[in-house]
């Protein structure tokens, strides 16, 4: 499993549990920083790690646009 599947996937557990879908990094951080840091035991920037695929899951990909 890569990274931004497992933070994908604890966000929503993490929604599910609180019953809500909003949530701020310091609530992830909080609820969920040692399964984090037990996903990935040799990275030494979990934090930054888990900000960094927020980023990417919060951005909708680029679409391309068709030229004619």
């Amino acid at each position: 499993m890569k990274w931004k599947d497992f933070v994908y996937q604890q966000v929503i557990e993490h929604c599910n549990v609180v019953g809500s879908r909003t949530f701020s990094l310091k609530d992830i951080l909080k609820a969920r920083l040692e399964l984090f840091k037990s996903f990935r035991p040799d990275n030494n920037h979990v934090e930054a790690k888990i900000r960094q695929q927020l980023q990417l899951l919060s951005c909708p990909l680029p679409t391309s646009t068709l030229v004619v």
